[in-house]
């Protein structure tokens, strides 16, 4: 494979996400103004619930597939990479799928929350503050039901076919390895938002080699369903809980979760537990994994079909047009993301 041909794939690669950041910037921006102008005759509309609902129902079922559609008219049809293709009966045995979701959500969610960790520290040490949640802080029950459908039902399944059905298949020409990595990346940065960047980032991974080795999407959509629920669940029950879960006396604490939200405080304590045995034992199975595999592991390895290095590989991929400017833009937006509330 030549330098035209891996700069036509990576380009290519990256076009779908370069319109998905230029429509949701202008779309978000628009519609924050809109709603602000009607807000100030009306004051009767919550302006972050509403943009919400409008941006992200305009992004996964009318967004979504037109950026399907532009890739398959462009590239994919050419390629033959076709989304319908990816769904079949996976090539693993149900054990090895259900081990590889508990690795891939329990390691990425670990390393993730070190990362927020280590980035609160440091923006205390040179007093940055920002409020910045992935999701929105509102609890009303719309609020609620409109992250529910987003983050739970939309976010699976047509992220997993944008980067695994499309992004992941398109790179895999110029090598699986570089494509489990970079496709990563891409899905890591295309959040924009640095509490989600290093945990998207090592899920987009660990769900790249997932699809690779079953050969179906299904198990990634399965794995990143479990996964936003889990963080649904968690971040919701957490919002109502808040008030008490401030108290340092753990006895009114329990005693006021279980009376005045008792809902809340069954789904906060079950996503709590599953969180915890989640980072024990995907920590735990992945090391094993690693000791296991230890002699097939290859960090750098060359193309066999024409003995290019990772690193050229990378440098052809990273300059091309697009996709420089769809990478540069994504780690500008998680940047601004430390100092400043998200544009969407």
């Amino acid at each position: 494979m030549n330098k035209k041909e891996i700069r036509k794939i990576s380009n290519a690669s990256s076009l779908p996400l370069l319109i998905f950041i230029i429509y949701t910037l202008i779309g978000s921006f628009i519609l924050k103004t809109s709603i602000k102008n009607i807000n100030n005759g009306l004051m009767m509309i919550d302006n972050q619930s509403i943009i919400t609902l409008i941006v992200d129902f305009a992004i996964y079922p009318i967004l979504m597939p037109i950026l399907y559609l532009i890739h398959y008219k462009t590239y994919g049809k050419k390629q033959n990479i076709i989304l319908k293709d990816c769904f079949k009966k996976p090539e693993k045995s149900k054990l090895w799928c259900f081990k590889w979701i508990v690795i891939s959500i329990g390691v990425s969610n670990l390393l993730g929350r070190i990362s927020v960790i280590i980035t609160e520290l440091i923006k205390n040490v040179f007093s940055i503050s920002a409020n910045n949640l992935p999701i929105s802080s509102a609890s009303d029950l719309f609020s609620l039901l409109i992250n529910f459908i987003v983050i739970v039902l939309f976010a699976p399944f047509f992220e997993e076919l944008l980067f695994r059905g499309l992004i992941f298949r398109n790179i895999q020409k110029i090598g699986t390895f570089f494509a489990i990595i970079t496709t990563g990346i891409a899905f890591g940065l295309w959040h924009n938002n640095y509490t989600q960047t290093v945990m998207a980032m090592f899920t987009g991974i660990f769900l790249c080699y997932i699809f690779h080795k079953t050969q179906s999407i299904i198990i990634p959509m399965l794995c990143h369903f479990i996964n936003n629920l889990l963080s649904f669940s968690l971040s919701s029950s957490r919002k109502i809980l808040n008030s008490i879960l401030q108290s340092k006396d753990v006895e009114f604490v329990i005693h006021a979760m279980f009376t005045k939200h008792t809902l809340a405080s069954i789904v906060y304590v079950i996503a709590i537990l599953s969180v915890i045995l989640l980072y024990i034992f995907g920590v735990i199975l992945f090391i094993r994994e690693l000791i296991k595999n230890r002699n097939k592991i290859r960090i750098i390895k060359k193309s066999s079909e024409n003995n290019m290095s990772p690193l050229k590989k990378a440098l052809i991929f990273f300059t091309s047009p697009i996709t420089f400017i769809t990478y540069t833009a994504m780690l500008i937006l998680t940047v601004i993301s430390l100092v400043s509330k998200p544009f969407i």
